[in-house]
């Protein structure tokens, strides 16, 4: 039952992948943003010149002048801009990657909320039919004279009770369908397991984290943009150095021509002044960032493995100890027996019954933790052993 709650909610999170429409305008954006990074790779464009004038005095005839030029930046400015565009183009899978993961994360929480929501619902279905059973044994007490009209109230009360809780849930139930539907592309979504996959904690957080590390998408873009700035920093360094021109020009007057190879030099005497030292400013500013990114990252997983780890022993124990301590058989023969009163009967099933919720909220907790602990270290390190 646990594997096939583990492939409900896998199936399901898989369906989100393939149809969110989120995910497929992001894929589309990348795509166009990653030809954009291509873009002002190559030479400029080439400059023409036409001139057609004419001499005065009329005897000098006509002139007609024809240039072709084109401007070259130092060659490895452009093995430094293939670089750098291709840079570009793993920082945008990174960025999607991120956003796919925050919403594949958002659609696995949410199925897990539905599968605590099923298991609920089983619960409630079970403690109202069990209240119906029971009002209908205390209204028959009351016809024969063995049960006065407190009671009957009393019963009936516990009765509607149980059946708001029933629709309630069920409306909490039908509220996380539409949001998984939304996900989903507007496509409606099947999942009515009622038990929360099988996991288990990683027992060694620093081999969990070191692979945790290089899954985070926000880590590795600042790691990527790190490199960008770096590549941006030798790219700026080569845009510094002159320029060459190279052309052709023809020169045409009455009875003389003149051709031939134009060469010239752009010399950036001002424009780079202070773009080198902003550089170099920027690359020391974002590695202490990304110094800064990587402890803050450490602490939030070694809290919620910690917290998980802690978790998954309060469940078990749990679960053990309320399995030993389930007193609704002997409840209700003693109120058969006349042993207990029916308030007597309410008040103890009650707290029997908030101790089972309590265990379905503790493991909805659990498996969330590990959800978002999953997203990171991977399917691998949360095998179930148990």
């Amino acid at each position: 039952v646990l594997a096939h709650a583990q492939d409900s909610v896998d199936r399901v999170v898989a369906q989100v992948e393939r149809n969110n429409t989120t995910l497929q305008a992001l894929a589309q954006h990348v795509k166009a943003e990653k030809l954009g990074a291509r873009t002002g790779i190559l030479p400029e464009n080439p400059e023409l010149g036409f001139g057609f004038l004419s001499g005065r005095p009329a005897s000098l005839g006509r002139r007609r002048d024809f240039s072709v030029t084109q401007l070259l930046d130092f060659p490895l400015a452009y093995f430094q801009k293939q670089q750098l565009a291709g840079e570009r183009g793993r920082q945008l899978d990174q960025e999607w990657q991120k956003r796919r993961r925050e919403l594949l994360l958002e659609a696995r929480l949410l199925a897990l909320d539905l599968v605590h929501a099923n298991a609920l619902q089983k619960e409630l279905e079970k403690r109202l039919a069990s209240a119906r059973e029971m009002a209908q044994a205390v209204e028959t007490r009351f016809e024969r004279g063995e049960a006065n009209i407190l009671e009957l109230n009393k019963a009936k009360l516990h009765l509607l009770n149980s059946q708001e809780e029933v629709e309630h849930n069920d409306i909490q139930r039908r509220g996380l369908l539409d949001d998984l539907a939304r996900l989903n592309g507007g496509q409606a979504v099947d999942l009515a397991d009622a038990a929360f996959p099988a996991a288990c904690v990683p027992e060694d957080f620093s081999a969990w984290f070191a692979q945790a590390e290089k899954g985070d998408p926000q880590l590795q873009w600042l790691k990527s943009e790190v490199r960008r700035l770096e590549l941006q920093t030798k790219l700026d360094r080569s845009l510094g150095l002159p320029k060459l021109a190279i052309g052709y020009m023809s020169e045409t007057t009455v009875g003389e021509r003149f051709q031939g190879v134009t060469l010239g030099v752009s010399v950036p005497l001002f424009e780079k002044a202070n773009v080198m030292r902003q550089d170099k400013a920027r690359v020391a500013a974002l590695r202490l960032v990304e110094a800064d990114e990587r402890m803050q990252f450490y602490q939030q997983m070694k809290s919620l493995h910690a917290r998980a780890v802690a978790l998954q022993q309060a469940v078990s124990e749990y679960r053990s100890g309320l399995a030993a301590l389930d007193n609704a058989p002997l409840l209700r023969k003693a109120l058969e027996k006349g042993e207990i009163s029916l308030i007597e009967y309410v008040l103890e099933i009650s707290l029997l019954y908030e101790s089972n919720e309590h265990l379905l909220q503790e493991e909805l907790n659990l498996a969330r933790a590990l959800a978002v602990l999953r997203q990171y270290g991977g399917q691998g390190a949360f095998a179930d052993d148990r």
